[in-house]
């Protein structure tokens, strides 16, 4: 997550701790790369919404659909565990150009 945001590992460590990715309604995603880890994503389960956060991807490793992949798998999981809609916290380069689905 850190090298996706581009920030340092101690700022980022927290949201990728034991107690954080194994909480209850928690999916967490991580994409690899012949063993590199390029991109992360989160999901939270209220209800029956979904919650997607923290989607990024190593800057040498963009635009080959790894975020749609967090994304994807985060709807996927979501929706089998009761979801029926779904907020994306995303950016001008990342999520809002996003189109999942043909909507």
């Amino acid at each position: 997550m850190a090298a996706g945001f581009e920030g340092s590992v101690e700022l980022f460590s927290p949201f990728s701790s034991p107690s954080v990715l194994g909480a209850p309604r928690m999916t967490a995603c991580l994409a690899k790369e012949q063993g590199i880890a390029v991109g992360t994503g989160f999901g939270v389960l209220t209800g029956d919404r979904v919650g997607i956060f923290n989607v990024t991807t190593r800057p040498d490793y963009r635009r080959r659909g790894y975020g749609r992949a967090m994304i994807e798998t985060v709807l996927q999981d979501a929706y089998s565990a009761g979801a029926r809609g779904a907020f994306l916290h995303g950016t001008p380069n990342s999520g809002l150009p996003l189109r999942i689905g043909g909507v």
